[in-house]
Formats: structure tokens, C-alpha cells, sequence
């Protein structure tokens, strides 16, 4: 999730970055709406069905992220690029907090499966003291990153 921002902060140029998640955002749009199966979706989705405009919709927002990201990638001020780069990077960061905040309080406050409490079921070690752990490596990542980004930027 830090990869982006480090990348885009001295060590790629932003408009490839852009350019290649334009063209793995356009490769994973055709790889589910190829591979991917109803059933799988369905299970997915709580087993609501899913009926043909959810999927023309998928298809259709994926391809315009993707020609979204292609197109800024081409902006003429090189600003431009470098601040949705940036962006894209901080977004996925919080995200993948928000991710660890969820498993946490599902280790806290539910028995519900998660990875967590599959991992406590095989090794013993409560589901709360993994979410912990992720939670402490993804921070200390998350300030190494900003820390070569700040040193890059001196």
C-alpha cells in the first residue's frame, strides 16, 4: 500500500505508475468479468442476485477508472500526475488502516471468522494480539515510508 507513495515521491516517474495501474486496473476488470464466475458473486454478495446492469456497471466504472488514470497520466503539467500519484498512495494507506481496524474490532467485539481468528485457531495466540501485530507492522511501515519520502524531499 506504501509502494505508491514511495514510488511517487522520487523513485518512478508518477505518470508510469499512473499508466501501469491504468493497465492493471483494465487487466483485473477483464480477468473477473472473464473468470470470475456467478456463483462466486453471488456468494460474494450475500447471495443477492446478480443481475446483468450491476455487472455492465462494474465493467463500465473499471474501464473508466482505468482511461481516467491513462488520460491524467498524459496532463501536460507534470503537477498534475504527481498529486493524484500522491493521492492514490495516501488513499491506499488509510484504506488498508481501515482494513486493520475492522479485523481488530472484529477480533474484539465478535466471534465471527476472520484472518485473525483463523491464525488464533491454528497457533493458539488470540485473534486481538494478531490484528494488534498487523496493526503495529503496518504503522511502522507506514512511518519508514514517510520518513524516505520526507528525507527524499530535503
Amino acid at each position: 500500500m506504501q509502494m505508491n507513495l514511495w514510488l511517487a515521491n522520487g523513485h518512478a516517474d508518477c505518470r508510469k505508475i499512473l499508466k501501469f495501474s491504468a493497465i492493471l486496473v483494465s487487466f483485473l476488470v477483464l480477468a473477473f468479468t472473464l473468470f470470475v464466475k456467478d456463483w462466486f458473486a453471488a456468494i460474494w454478495a450475500n447471495g443477492l442476485n446478480i443481475n446483468l446492469g450491476m455487472k455492465l456497471f462494474t465493467i463500465l466504472a473499471g474501464l473508466l477508472i482505468a482511461l481516467s488514470l491513462w488520460l491524467i497520466s498524459k496532463a501536460k503539467n507534470q503537477a498534475f500526475p504527481d498529486f493524484i500519484a500522491n493521492f492514490l498512495g495516501l488513499e491506499c494507506i488509510f484504506n488498508g488502516l481501515g482494513d486493520i481496524k475492522t479485523v481488530l474490532a472484529l477480533s474484539v467485539y465478535s466471534t465471527s471468522h476472520s484472518d485473525a481468528q483463523n491464525l488464533a485457531e491454528l497457533t493458539g495466540i488470540p485473534s486481538v494480539v494478531w490484528a494488534l501485530g498487523w496493526g503495529l507492522v503496518s504503522l511502522w511501515v507506514i512511518a519508514l515510508t514517510f520518513k524516505a519520502v520526507l528525507k527524499n524531499r530535503s
